[in-house]
């Protein structure tokens, strides 16, 4: 069975009408895209209107898990990170909740798993010292989405002016923190060398936003694919910058994918395989 989740950082929801509208826009959007788990970043909203928002979130059809940011001196809470949850998947409870991550043991595909959304710091000190807490706030093999501000290699990942110089601060820890979590980000190995960005600033793009996945054990027969989508706006997503990343979560077997045949489609990116699929179509046509 087929589950769609998805990742976005929506650059703050926190002006009047703002939730409300992204939340009408996200409901249109999942449901053509068939997006049953949302994980979203840097909503800046204040905790003092979580319960308001999750009751209008269970009208639409969702459930909500919500962390909160650190009060800026403003008044504005900035970061977060925010979870909906489809009122037909089952939930278990919340794992982890605190500034920059929050996740749900959820029904997944037929399996029971661990969903995070997780928004780490601008700050590089702050990022580093957050993504090295990963391993005490989630546990292995946690699906883990959102907006990383720091990419695996910046000679692949990144694209612009001063790009080769980024100090990437936080990606050693990442990696060391997936490590031991037991996630892979697995769209890099699908894109081979190939460029993608989900942030873009004017001249300068970048893979910031990215799923990493458990790939052992009971996920050892699940198919995962990764889809860069432009498609989601909304009124007051003008401020955003980055696009969504659909992660499509597919179990080849269990109680009803027993009997269907499938294909990891990321070998079809392989020259080799090309050239087949290549010489198949000449001939046939």
């Amino acid at each position: 069975m087929k589950e769609g989740v998805a990742t976005l950082n929506v650059r703050g929801l926190q002006s009047p009408g703002a939730w409300r509208d992204f939340l009408a826009s996200m409901v249109r959007w999942t449901r053509r895209k068939r997006v049953r788990v949302m994980a979203v970043q840097e909503h800046n909203m204040n905790p003092s209107g979580h319960s308001t928002r999750a009751r209008e979130a269970l009208v639409a059809g969702w459930q909500m898990y919500a962390s909160y940011g650190e009060k800026g001196m403003d008044g504005t809470h900035w970061g977060g990170a925010l979870l909906l949850v489809s009122t037909d998947i089952k939930v278990h409870g919340e794992v982890a909740n605190g500034p920059g991550v929050v996740a749900v043991s959820v029904d997944l595909s037929d399996e029971r798993c661990t969903v995070a959304s997780v928004y780490a710091p601008v700050n590089p000190t702050k990022r580093v010292d957050f993504i090295n807490n990963l391993k005490n706030l989630l546990p292995k093999h946690t699906i883990a989405g959102g907006d990383w501000n720091v990419v695996p290699d910046v000679t692949i990942d990144r694209k612009g002016p001063g790009a080769l110089q980024n100090a990437n601060i936080g990606a050693a820890a990442l990696a060391a923190a997936a490590d031991e979590l037991k996630i892979y980000d697995i769209r890099r190995e699908q894109l081979g060398n190939k460029f993608e960005h989900t942030r873009k600033d004017g001249a300068s793009a970048a893979r910031l936003d990215r799923w990493y996945v458990p790939i052992e054990g009971k996920y050892a027969d699940v198919l995962w694919s990764i889809e860069v989508n432009d498609e989601f706006v909304f009124t007051y997503k003008k401020a955003s910058d980055h696009l969504a990343v659909i992660l499509t979560v597919d179990k080849s077997t269990g109680e009803r994918g027993r009997e269907r045949a499938t294909i990891n489609e990321a070998i079809v990116e392989r020259p080799e395989i090309q050239a087949i699929i290549a010489s198949v179509v000449k001939e046939a046509y």
